[in-house]
């Protein structure tokens, strides 16, 4: 099963020939894969604010397919997309897919007039929408869908981390990427929108490209295999299969620097091994990863040197009064001694 490491977890569909796998290890995220993957792989709506609330689900992408049939019929979801051929072919795709997307079905019940808020007419549509960003219409046909929904399974400009860098490499285009960082949120916010404008409007690059961005501070090692030491708001094109990026820390807009890279003017650089922590900080990072694992009966190690100080307080205040008892002492005893010596000499 090509195991790499624990806790790993994979899954079959029927239907298909493989078995896949899902990508996260924690505790939390395993048990929302496991709700996910248990429920209907469609979801009814009745709003486009609860398909965009579906679209929330997903922490990074936040996007949902959403499908419409003003043919179909029933109240229960099953019975909503078993009732016409093209609701059905969505449904079906939506299984395959249900670990990565999410999918949702216009009910028959919905008035005529709430479906024309969804601004994508009233005839069959399958559609990717996404908040503040135009939807993207399914055009062709019901066996080109699943393709379609492949295409189109990522925001127009999609956060980059452990969880999706994998399906973005997977779509086989050259990625840009803008860098972020909370130290300059004006010119972080500038390169996110630059590359929302260009996603969106421009459709010839768009087909060229995955648009995403990063957060460069917490990336930061990532980002060291393309000489990026200090990070800043810019921006960057990575080939994966190629091992291969661009880069030209001087120009920030998006249009010019993708159309500097076609015509040659950004010259193609190696990619490089992320630089590695140093045996002190590598350890220090593992028993960090332990501790907040372990939250909170990790607590308890502060047990252990709270006692020591403890006792060394214990230590140093019984000293004291010790050495301030036998000054005591020999004050009243040098006191006697003076009185017995004036006593003598009286006599």
């Amino acid at each position: 099963f090509d195991v790499r490491g624990y806790t790993t977890v994979k899954y079959h569909r029927s239907g298909t020939d493989t078995f896949s796998e899902y990508l996260d290890r924690s505790e939390g995220d395993i048990t929302d894969f496991a709700t996910r993957m248990s429920r209907h792989p469609t979801v009814g709506v009745r709003s486009l604010e609860a398909a965009y609330n579906l679209a929330d689900f997903s922490e990074i992408d936040r996007i949902c397919f959403v499908a419409y049939d003003p043919e179909a019929s029933g109240n229960a979801i099953e019975d909503v997309v078993g009732s016409t051929k093209f609701l059905t072919a969505f449904k079906s795709v939506a299984r395959k897919m249900q670990a990565d997307g999410n999918f949702a079905v216009v009910l028959p019940s919905v008035a005529s007039d709430i479906v024309e808020s969804f601004g994508l007419g009233t005839k069959a549509f399958v559609a990717k929408i996404e908040r503040n960003v135009k939807p993207v219409m399914f055009s062709g046909n019901l066996d080109e869908l699943d393709q379609f929904v492949i295409d189109n399974n990522k925001a127009l400009v999609a956060q980059i981390n452990s969880k999706n860098f994998r399906k973005l490499v997977d779509m086989q285009k050259p990625i840009v990427i803008g860098v972020t960082t909370r130290d300059d949120e004006t010119g972080s916010k500038a390169i996110l929108n630059d590359l929302k404008t260009v996603a969106q409007d421009d459709t010839e690059l768009s087909s060229k490209f995955v648009f995403s961005w990063i957060d460069g501070k917490k990336w930061d090692k990532f980002l060291t295999q393309f000489q990026i030491e200090e990070v800043s708001p810019m921006v960057f094109m990575l080939d994966p299969s190629k091992k291969i990026y661009w880069k030209d820390e001087n120009i920030s807009d998006v249009k010019t620097f993708l159309n500097a890279v076609i015509s040659g003017d950004i010259v193609a650089r190696e990619q490089k091994p992320p630089k590695k922590d140093g045996p002190v900080k590598h350890t220090w990072g593992i028993l960090k990863g332990i501790y907040n694992y372990y939250k909170p009966w990790s607590y308890i190690i502060y047990v252990v040197p709270a006692l020591l100080i403890f006792q060394i307080l214990s230590a140093i205040v019984e000293v004291i009064i010790m050495k301030n008892r036998d000054a005591k002492r020999e004050k009243q005893r040098e006191a006697a001694r003076v009185a017995e010596e004036a006593k003598k000499k009286d006599e």
